[in-house]
């Protein structure tokens, strides 16, 4: 119930794959001396500090087959721990400095598919738990959120790997970025950085809120635009350290935007995603727009004015980007986009 059938695809391929192409190199860790009597828990919690002294406790001393593994899977897990709680570089580092101080060779594959493995295994113990009726609701409700965080860490581990990367989701307006980022960001548990909402809390205003026409003017000027562009950025920097990935939703109707992006984002690996619906479509959405609440304030009134300012959209450029058209049910958008951002 908190593992989406399309994560569960991704994950059981990859997990399948992995174990089938790597039969050699699991037969040697038994060899060397690598399956060892280890603590089998190493949940950040299980972690004491009194001073300089370090106590790890609540090792799994009742079942010396979940106890005894690979010093890998072990590490693994408090990697895991620390990724999801937006450690990500600390969780390199730990796993770099320990591997080398008891002399095991680095094996980043290897690493990774065990994260990925104790990911799915935290994740399933706390959907049990989301799931008990002796659990009050509060606390099943905080469980299942986290299972659903912990099987998209799994699954954003599978298709980014420990890559850091920048997905930015951009399109004109009513296209369904900001859906699409949304669902995205779920899926794959990723920081999302939305233009919408950085220009209204920049200005001091309600994230839904639709201002009036003269504060409409003054928040969408150029020079607000600017410091809307340089928040994304700072925010993302921020969010990228500690999280190794994140989703950046905007419009991009300048190709100095885009740039932006680019220039500042120049040593990671950045995906396109360019959103496309008809004008039938966008019409209908920002007809429902008009009785409901939304971060956007583009509506119908000005539709005529911004679509004007999409053109730079169009042009041809040398960025690989991945279109989705978003008039199609939006399962069908996610699984066309994360077949593609696993490539």
């Amino acid at each position: 119930k908190t593992l989406h059938p399309l994560q569960e695809e991704i994950i059981d391929r990859y997990q399948k794959d992995f174990l089938t192409q790597n039969e050699l190199l699991f037969n040697s860790r038994v060899k060397n001396g690598w399956i060892r009597d280890v603590h089998g828990d190493l949940r950040l919690e299980h972690f004491h500090f009194k001073g300089d002294q370090l106590n790890i406790y609540d090792c799994i001393e009742f079942q010396e087959r979940l106890r005894v593994n690979d010093v890998v899977n072990d590490l693994a897990f408090l990697c895991m721990e620390l990724e999801y709680e937006g450690r990500s570089s600390q969780s390199l580092a730990i796993y770099n400095r320990i591997s080398s101080d008891i002399g095991d060779k680095q094996d980043y594959d290897l690493w990774r598919f065990y994260k990925i493995h104790r990911a799915c295994v935290r994740g399933m113990v706390h959907a049990v738990t989301g799931y008990e009726h002796e659990v009050i609701i509060e606390e099943q409700e905080r469980n299942r959120e986290k299972s659903e965080k912990l099987f998209g860490l799994a699954t954003r581990l599978v298709l980014l790997k420990d890559q850091p990367t920048v997905i930015v989701v951009f399109g004109g307006t009513a296209t369904g970025k900001s859906t699409v980022a949304v669902q995205l960001s779920k899926l794959l548990f990723v920081p999302l950085i939305q233009s919408d909402v950085t220009r209204k809390e920049l200005a001091e205003l309600p994230v839904d809120h639709y201002p009036d026409k003269e504060t409409r003017e003054w928040l969408y000027a150029d020079t607000m635009t600017e410091k809307t562009y340089e928040a994304i950025i700072s925010k993302g920097r921020v969010a990228l350290e500690k999280y190794n990935a994140i989703i950046i939703d905007a419009r991009l109707t300048a190709l100095k935007q885009r740039q932006l992006i680019l220039d500042n984002f120049s040593n990671v690996h950045v995906v396109w995603i360019e959103t496309m619906a008809s004008l039938e479509i966008r019409m209908q959405r920002l007809e429902r727009r008009e009785s409901t609440a939304s971060i956007s304030d583009a509506r119908l009134d000005i539709f005529d004015k911004l679509l004007k300012t999409e053109s730079e959209l169009s042009e041809t450029s040398n960025l690989n980007i991945i279109k989705t058209d978003t008039g199609q049910p939006l399962n069908d958008c996610m699984e066309q986009l994360i077949r593609q951002i696993g490539n």
